[in-house]
């Protein structure tokens, strides 16, 4: 039941994104602005490291982009030096280092690094520099000041940012258009979105009705004894742990292997989710 009114609820919201498409205008320009830059410039030798970030807060499940831009004079020799990504608590996805250039002035090169985080948390970007250095001066060394960037978990402990989000989409206001018939099927689209999100508030309703009578230790032992363990168990599973890790040290550790593996983006490891959970219940010495 609960996955035939997800199709439904994605249908309808594919069906009143492509209407609203259809006669939208594409924003001008092509250039897209940094949410944060730093700049370096090391005074013997003039080289010069800009850094850019895309943005100063993501989601658990997206990439952060950083641009490494170096300007040095002829002569120079010009090194780029990157922070130590998993000491760091990122992932490199991908690493491309741009060509060199000569602007008429100085040597230019644009390095572009795509990152993505462990966990949700603050997060730091830090350890970019250069080394530059001439056969007169020798070589020298200097750092960036760390850059904050902000990482938020996909979906908060009650889970109820899906509804809330088609909820929002469902009243929308619609562009108006001389096409009645358009106008139509947009509004059938709609409807059909907030019959959906009422759907899922009802279910998750009866499901919370259910497991109010749980308690978070229960929660644990049943998931670490389960054979199949699905979505919703997991993520019972990771509010029970969050509930509990202000009474039981350690278990804060494991709420962290679990929402990683929750909100991984790949297949969830369902046995290193058992695993983690029978660890939880040794931890508070529930009998089972």
């Amino acid at each position: 039941m609960m996955s035939a009114v997800r199709i439904l609820i994605a249908s309808g919201m594919l069906l009143a994104l492509l209407l609203s498409g259809c006669g939208g205008t594409s924003p001008e320009g092509g250039v897209q602005e940094s949410a944060l830059e730093s700049t370096i410039v090391e005074p013997r030798t003039g080289a010069e490291l800009m850094v850019m970030l895309d943005q100063d807060s993501i989601e658990l499940t997206e990439t952060l982009t950083i641009r490494a831009l170096l300007q040095w004079d002829d002569g120079v020799r010009v090194e780029l030096m990157q922070p130590n990504w998993e000491k760091l608590g990122w992932t490199l996805e991908s690493e491309r280092k741009g060509a060199v250039t000569f602007d008429g002035e100085r040597f230019v090169r644009e390095d572009v690094f795509v990152s993505s985080p462990f966990l949700g948390g603050e997060y730091l970007v830090d350890g970019f520099g250069i080394r530059a250095g001439t056969a007169e001066i020798g070589k020298r060394i200097a750092r960036l000041a760390p850059i904050e960037v902000r990482v938020d978990s996909v979906l908060s402990e009650d889970d109820g940012t899906e509804l809330e989000g088609e909820v929002l989409l469902a009243g929308m206001p619609q562009e108006q258009t001389t096409d009645d018939h358009a106008g139509i099927i947009a509004i059938i689209a709609g409807a059909f979105v907030v019959i959906g999100g009422l759907a899922v508030w009802y279910i998750r309703r009866i499901h919370d009705d259910e497991a109010d009578g749980i308690d978070p230790a229960s929660v644990l032992m049943i998931a670490a004894h389960a054979e199949r363990l699905n979505d919703e168990d997991i993520g019972s599973l990771h509010r029970a742990l969050i509930e509990l890790k202000g009474q039981y040290a350690g278990l804060g550790v494991i709420a962290r292997e679990v929402e990683s593996a929750r909100f991984c983006g790949e297949q969830i490891d369902t046995a290193a989710v058992r695993d983690a959970a029978r660890r939880a219940v040794e931890i508070c010495g529930v009998a089972g």
